[in-house]
Parts: structure tokens; C-alpha cells; sequence
């Protein structure tokens, strides 16, 4: 075995050795969804319809600032800035790809970044790829935020925060947040990746319900979760979207979506999600009505995402094996994932999912946890 495989399978092994080894898992038909971000059932049952029968192309022909600036790409930003309630949108092949490419050329070398100690992987890589100091909150703390905010008074400073947290499904104290950024006249970057779809008018994100869409420098919006698709696109003013044009490396040198996607996507914005979000927030309120009188360690947030923590990580491991026997799908959750101590069952709920569902996730987790 060569040097670099050796180190390789080391790395490995430790991973083994400690129980947390990711392995790729194909997903079984069948069973009870509990774990995917479909909170809509846009998905489960193909909401997403081919828009009309004219010809669309299918393919892929180049970067957007070469071959890959079609029509329709321009349609579709303009949607999107229309139902997000933003001057203007620019689309990215993922969330991923639009963290990283805003955050990355969006800070400058002598600029600090604000972070909130839970905000996800590619928002951590697009701190790293930046030129910006960064220091990290405590999570959802308003105090620990302001303390940092008056230590470095003076600096030009950047705020990152998630307005749900794809772990926890808490939300951040945007409100709160936007008075600080007032105070100390700093840029806002908000995530609404788990938002979209959600909370807002027809679903256009909680920002948007709460009426500080205008106050955040740039919202990152995903069509990878509720939206039932991939893909994602920051908002923000048309000098933003300009500069991310020209700087964010993961646009400018990525290959252009298909127009056939963005055209299907495009269906997104047509549908009437009311019922569907109704009866998504009626499974959420009945989840957590019939987990507090058990023993489950419960955050109880109003969100889709629900995360019940495990002292025990040999009795998640059984739990999750369990839940699958009875026809369950959802996720154990490990370090380096989740923090050492936060080891979880992920709980993804949905519009679809019915209360017996729910009472069977209950009893058999209470059965073995």
C-alpha cells in the first residue's frame, strides 16, 4: 500500500473505531418518510410539473458568462426576484456553491465576520476561502453577538446567520439581529435555506413574514429542501448581484444550470402551498403535543425539523436499526456532523405524514430509547 493510501485508511479507521464511519445508504421504497427535506410533499407527489410541451433544451452548454446565458435563466432570476421580494437574484447550481461563492469574495481582508456557532458546513467553507477574520457566537445569543460587535466597534463587520437551523429547526433571533446591524452599522447575510417554502406569502421566506427583507445585505434561498428540486439563488441589490457576477468564483466558473430544469423549476412559483404548509404545521403541533408527555429529549420548536438527543449513542444506533423494521425512515445523527454530547435522531416532518405515522415514531423510539 502506497504512503497516501496509508494515510488515507488510517483516517478511515479512526472514523471505524469511533462508530461514526459515513457510508452512502440507498434509499428503500416504502417505508414512512421521517427524514427527507420533501416538508411539502412537492416531491412525493410530483408538484413540479413540465410547464408546457415547447421545446426547451435539456442540455448544458457553458459558463454563464461564456455560452450558458440563455432566456430563460434570465426569466427565472427575475421570478425569483419578484417572489423573494429582492431587487435581483443570481442562481447557483446549489446552496453549497452559492455559500461559498458569496461568502468567500463578499469580506474583505481587513473586515470581520460574525458567525453563529450552528450555521452550516458551506458557510463555514466560505468563511475559510475569504480574506475576512471571523469569530463565531454562541448560538442564537444576542448578548455574546453584542459583546463582539462593541469589542471590534470600528471594524467593518459582517453578521452570518441561518433564519432555521438545519439541525436544531430553531430560528434565529432575526428581529433582534437587524438592531444590531442598525446599531452597529453592519452587512447581514441571512440563509433561508429551510425557510423556503415554509413561512412567508406563498412561501417566500421567513424574512419576508417578517417584514426585514430590505434590511438583510444578501438572502441565500434553496430549491434543494421544501422546493423539491436543487439549486439556489442570492438576493440582494443589483450591485450585489453584479459584484457576485464578477467575483464569486463557484458562478463564474461553474457550467450553467439547464434551461429545461429552470424552466420546470419555474412551476415553483405557481403553486398554492396554503394547504399543503397547513397541514405540514398540523403534524408539527401534533408531534409535539404527543412527544411532551414522554421521556424524549425534545427541543420543541415549531419548525419541520425536530431532533431528539440520545445519551446513548449504542441506543440510537438500535433505535434507527428499529425504526427501519417497522417501516420508519429517518437518520441517526453523529460528531462531526452534530457536536461531541448532541448525538440525535434527525425528525423531518411533513405534509403528508399522518398522525398514526407520527404515533408510530413516538412509541417505537419511547420503546427503545
Amino acid at each position: 500500500m502506497k504512503w497516501h493510501e496509508k494515510r488515507l485508511e488510517q483516517k478511515l479507521n479512526q472514523r471505524k473505531d469511533q462508530g461514526i464511519l459515513r457510508r452512502l445508504v440507498e434509499q428503500k421504497s416504502g417505508l414512512i418518510d421521517f427524514m427527507s427535506n420533501d416538508y411539502l410533499g412537492i416531491v412525493k407527489n410530483q408538484l413540479l410539473v413540465k410547464l408546457s410541451d415547447e421545446y426547451i433544451p435539456q442540455g448544458a452548454t457553458g459558463a454563464r458568462l461564456l455560452s450558458g446565458n440563455t432566456p430563460w435563466h434570465v426569466d427565472f432570476e427575475a421570478s425569483c426576484a419578484k417572489f423573494f421580494k429582492a431587487d435581483a437574484a443570481l442562481y447557483f447550481n446549489s446552496g453549497y456553491d452559492a455559500n461559498i461563492g458569496l461568502i468567500s469574495c463578499i469580506a474583505g481582508r481587513n473586515e470581520l465576520i460574525l458567525y453563529d456557532e450552528f450555521c452550516h458546513a458551506s458557510i463555514l467553507d466560505g468563511i475559510r476561502l475569504s480574506n475576512a477574520r471571523a469569530i463565531k457566537f454562541k448560538h442564537n445569543n444576542i448578548a455574546n453577538l453584542r459583546s463582539l460587535l462593541e469589542a471590534n466597534k470600528g471594524t467593518d463587520s459582517w453578521i452570518v446567520v441561518e433564519s432555521v437551523y438545519s439541525m436544531d429547526g430553531d430560528f434565529a433571533p432575526l428581529l433582534e439581529i437587524v438592531q444590531l446591524k442598525k446599531e452597529y452599522d453592519c452587512a447581514l447575510i441571512v440563509d433561508e435555506a429551510h425557510s423556503t417554502g415554509i413561512w412567508g406569502q406563498n412561501g417566500s421566506g421567513l424574512c419576508t413574514e417578517w417584514g426585514i427583507e430590505r434590511e438583510v445585505t444578501a438572502r441565500l434561498m434553496t430549491f434543494g429542501k421544501a422546493a423539491g428540486s436543487h439549486g439556489a439563488v442570492v438576493l440582494g441589490s443589483t450591485l450585489l448581484i453584479e459584484y457576485l457576477v464578477n467575483f464569486a468564483r463557484s458562478f463564474v466558473f461553474s457550467t450553467a444550470a439547464s434551461p429545461r430544469h429552470l424552466a420546470d423549476l419555474s412551476a415553483f412559483f405557481k403553486l398554492d402551498m396554503e394547504d399543503l404548509r397547513r397541514s405540514l404545521f398540523s403534524n408539527i403541533e401534533y408531534f409535539l403535543s404527543q412527544a411532551e408527555n414522554t421521556h424524549l429529549r425534545i427541543k420543541c420548536v415549531r419548525s419541520p425539523i425536530q431532533q431528539i438527543i440520545f445519551d446513548d449513542i449504542e441506543k440510537l444506533k438500535i433505535t434507527e436499526s428499529n425504526l427501519i423494521e417497522v417501516g420508519i425512515w429517518t437518520k441517526a445523527i453523529y460528531p462531526p456532523t452534530v457536536p461531541q454530547g448532541k448525538e440525535q435522531l434527525r425528525i423531518c416532518l411533513h405534509s403528508f405524514n399522518t398522525f398514526e405515522e407520527i404515533d408510530l415514531l413516538i412509541k417505537t423510539v419511547v420503546n427503545n430509547g
